[in-house]
């Protein structure tokens, strides 16, 4: 059975109806530790060069921080799709999981980012250096066309870390070549489904980014929702559920620490 957008949106909202406190809750606690990790290296900032050097690898290492936490809350995302028992300690569950799978994922298409945009930067640097307005007219479209041959590689992995994060014992070259199976002829189904959010989006900036702590909940779940059709899951979560007899379960959270 092959759901279209419309219903694995239903899919999320139903898992989420009565549950958004726990992923809510997980969003201002890995934000906040983020953000004060950052803060006193945001606050020594100066214009010494060794200050800069200090605060970006400082920067990229609270990056990778919240890698892990964001990977923590998908974790938390799928228990509560599949009805599961889920709790705060979801999100700190990577930390001693097999981090460096994720981490190196992440590294590889930030990678593969910097390779596609190396001939916009080899230019726009070039421009700098030689005072050149007409290198500096040529980068924008090289630009542009980076960016369109990125986002079609960006959409053939974007199940990765769903993978890493749902099977403990596969590698990154394992999960990039399913991902790339997976998302074979998916691309632009997901990429409509991204698109759909853009209303919230610009809703979450009308109400100064409060509104984030419901919309963030209801895109992961949504997201989960497409990587079970995917996979098969959502069938096998139906076909058990109407074999249930009496009311379905609901997900238990348990707020352990």
């Amino acid at each position: 059975m092959k759901r279209d957008l419309t219903e694995l949106k239903r899919l999320a909202r139903e898992t989420l109806t009565g549950h958004y406190a726990a992923p809510m809750a997980g969003i201002i606690i890995t934000g906040a530790i983020s953000n004060l990790l950052l803060l006193p290296f945001d606050l020594t900032l100066s214009n010494s060069a060794s200050q800069s050097v200090i605060f970006y690898v400082a920067s990229f290492f609270i990056v990778l921080l919240s890698i892990l936490f964001s990977c923590g809350l998908c974790y938390m995302h799928l228990k509560m799709r599949r009805n599961l028992s889920y709790g705060m300690r979801d999100i700190f569950y990577f930390f001693k999981s097999h981090p460096d799978r994720l981490l190196l994922s992440y590294l590889l298409l930030i990678g593969l980012a910097v390779l596609v945009f190396l001939p916009a930067i080899v230019i726009t640097v070039t421009a700098v250096r030689l005072e050149q307005t007409v290198l500096l007219w040529i980068a924008i479209p090289v630009f542009i066309l980076s960016a369109l041959c990125l986002l079609p590689l960006l959409y053939r992995y974007a199940m990765v870390f769903y993978l890493l994060i749902d099977h403990p014992e596969m590698k990154p070259a394992a999960a990039f070549r399913e991902s790339s199976r997976l998302m074979k002829g998916n691309r632009m189904r997901l990429f409509l489904l991204h698109c759909s959010f853009l209303g919230w989006l610009l809703l979450g900036i009308c109400s100064c980014f409060i509104g984030f702590l419901w919309i963030e909940p209801y895109f992961e779940q949504t997201c989960v929702s497409f990587y079970f059709e995917l996979t098969g899951e959502n069938d096998a979560l139906a076909q058990k559920k109407a074999a249930e007899s009496g009311s379905p379960q609901t997900p238990h959270f348990q707020m352990y620490v």
